[in-house]
């Protein structure tokens, strides 16, 4: 399967912004929310872009975090195929042959393409300037309201 994967343009600018605060507010839960909530705009576009006859692989896109992703604040946004979507009837695992085809290179005869209908990466070139923008305003946002909680509160329920 290919191994592609989108930088974010900007994120460099929203990475300074974050370390400009306290260990309590720069933490993963607080950037998860951020992405959570900014991928909202690429998740719809994505939905209307798949070609799905079924509906299940539009149905399965969202966001989702793993463990790695929990530890330092971020998530994906993608055709989901755990939890709730583990079962054959909801799950949307193939989703990567819709979006690249079947890219395959047996025995070193050469890769073969055939039958790729993107999705995801026209969504996110679609989306981007869009979800940049609100990120860093949502993040301005979010870091004065947990400012305004650490400040009433102090240091409770913050590790």
């Amino acid at each position: 399967m290919a191994n592609k994967s989108v930088r974010i343009d900007g994120a460099k600018e929203l990475e300074d912004f974050f370390k400009r605060f306290p260990k309590q507010l720069n933490n993963p839960k607080n950037k998860t929310k951020v992405f959570r909530e900014n991928s909202k705009p690429l998740i719809k576009k994505a939905k209307d872009l798949v070609v799905d006859e079924t509906g299940q692989l539009r149905d399965s896109i969202g966001f989702f975090t793993t463990k790695k992703s929990r530890k330092i604040g971020g998530g994906f946004v993608g055709p989901r195929v755990r939890g709730a979507y583990r079962s054959m009837q909801r799950t949307g695992f193939y989703g990567a042959f819709v979006e690249y085809g079947a890219t395959t290179n047996f025995g070193g005869k050469g890769p073969t393409q055939k039958g790729n209908q993107e999705f995801m990466k026209p969504a996110y070139e679609q989306t981007k300037n869009i979800m940049l923008s609100n990120m860093l305003r949502d993040s301005r946002k979010m870091m004065l309201r947990e400012a305004k909680k650490l400040r009433k509160w102090g240091t409770l329920g913050y590790k």
